[in-house]
């Protein structure tokens, strides 16, 4: 899905709202590549807060299966999506492109868990 954030900066206070299609079958981490298992929409609220700067406000779901840290069985997995960004509608292509921040923002709090073929409450994810 391509949102056309031209028609957005011009107009001070607009604000639009889009559903996206989380588009990744499987989802990569430090620790590899694990399949994912369901996904919800993203929901994104669009804002002009003026003098053509936007921020960018999205939520939704993705379950992910990764293996139990003990017995390396698949644990499903539910993983938040938070998102929020300003983006200054000012800067030429370029420079919105080197202020990127490439990191990765998925941190787990604690690793993924079974016991047997039950596992233990859900491992909490954060997007920083």
């Amino acid at each position: 899905m391509q949102i056309h954030l031209s028609d957005i900066s011009s107009s001070e206070g607009m604000r639009i709202q889009k559903t996206a299609e989380f588009g990744m079958d499987t989802i990569t981490f430090q620790s590899g590549s694990f399949p994912v298992l369901a996904k919800e929409p993203i929901e994104l609220t669009i804002t002009n807060t003026g003098d053509r700067n936007l921020e960018i406000r999205g939520t939704g779901k993705i379950t992910v299966g990764i293996p139990c840290d003990r017995c390396l069985e698949e644990v499903s997995t539910e993983i938040p999506l938070e998102i929020e960004r300003k983006l200054d509608m000012k800067l030429t292509d370029e420079d919105r492109v080197n202020d990127l921040d490439e990191s990765s923002y998925w941190r787990p709090e604690s690793g993924a868990r079974c016991s047997g073929r039950q596992y233990a409450p859900p491992v909490h994810w954060r997007w920083w």
